[in-house]
């Protein structure tokens, strides 16, 4: 495993209730549990965690997390990740994507319907360029 990675493995069961706790602190911005599954899956997160890395015992803990956060947010804004092994897989430029953009989301993601597309443009005004949508898997050819 390479120092910079961390890897957690989580139940199926784990990773549902973990979803569910992250979707609706994202959609509500309340961290509140409304199960006691929820704090066990963070608290099981923690003690992962907890064996793993050695910066939080670390003198200089809250400069490593400084920095840590930097890192984050501009691997973030560069679009590291898949997204750049994507890009280079079939030759396209990386855009940027601060957080302060939008991205357009498509009312038919929250209803459910798949598959789930997207599609990129370049970066324009306050907007990434990028657009989600799901649609209805359909047997009908255009």
């Amino acid at each position: 495993m390479k120092k910079d990675k961390v890897q957690l493995a989580l139940s199926r069961d784990e990773a549902i209730v973990l979803y569910e706790w992250i979707a609706r602190f994202n959609e509500t911005g309340s961290a509140d549990f409304q199960d006691q599954a929820e704090q066990r899956v963070l608290w099981d997160i923690e003690a992962m965690l907890e064996s793993v890395l050695v910066e939080p015992l670390a003198p200089n803990f809250e400069e490593a997390l400084a920095k840590a956060r930097e890192k984050g947010v501009t691997r973030h804004e560069r679009g590291d990740g898949a997204e750049v092994e994507v890009c280079e897989r079939y030759g396209a430029e990386v855009f940027e994507t601060p957080a302060r953009l939008k991205v357009g989301i498509a009312r038919s993601v929250r209803e459910g319907f798949l598959p789930l597309n997207g599609l990129r443009h370049p970066p324009r005004g306050d907007t990434t360029g990028r657009y989600i949508w799901a649609s209805e898997i359909s047997d009908r050819r255009r």
